[in-house]
């Protein structure tokens, strides 16, 4: 009886669909740098990692100039903001760069700021409202 049940197990195991799943990745992010630009609220950074916009609310309208490239400022709550120097980076590898720059935190001030390279999706700062051009100098 275990025999046959196995097999009639198998049959349907081996002819049922098979799923697929694409697992996303994201790309290679850098060591960050620490240390670039004006200092956010370390909890107000927190909050926007643990509670992060989807890539459709995202403000890519919001720029300014770092010398002559155009930086991105797409997600900010309170005091702080993300910035990029992308403006079609992979909304995961943002993410994912956010998460290794609160590396960059001073949990005695309660403050964090850094810059980090992401392959693919260009440089990701974390940072006061008033760093986009200090960001990427």
């Amino acid at each position: 009886m275990f025999f046959a049940t196995l097999a009639l197990f198998a049959t349907f195991a081996l002819a049922a669909p098979s799923v697929e799943l694409d697992v996303r990745q994201t790309n290679n992010v850098q060591k960050p740098t620490c240390g670039v630009a004006g200092d956010a609220n370390l909890s107000d950074c927190y909050h926007l990692y643990n509670n992060w916009p989807y890539y459709q609310d995202a403000t890519w309208g919001a720029t300014c100039h770092s010398g002559v490239n155009l930086e991105y400022n797409p997600a900010c709550y309170g005091n702080c903001c993300i910035y990029t120097s992308s403006r079609t980076p992979l909304w995961e590898d943002v993410h994912t760069a956010v998460g290794h720059l609160l590396d960059c935190r001073s949990d005695s001030k309660g403050t964090v700021n850094g810059r980090v390279k992401v392959e693919g999706s260009g440089t990701v700062c974390m940072a006061d409202r008033k760093a986009c051009g200090d960001c990427f100098n």
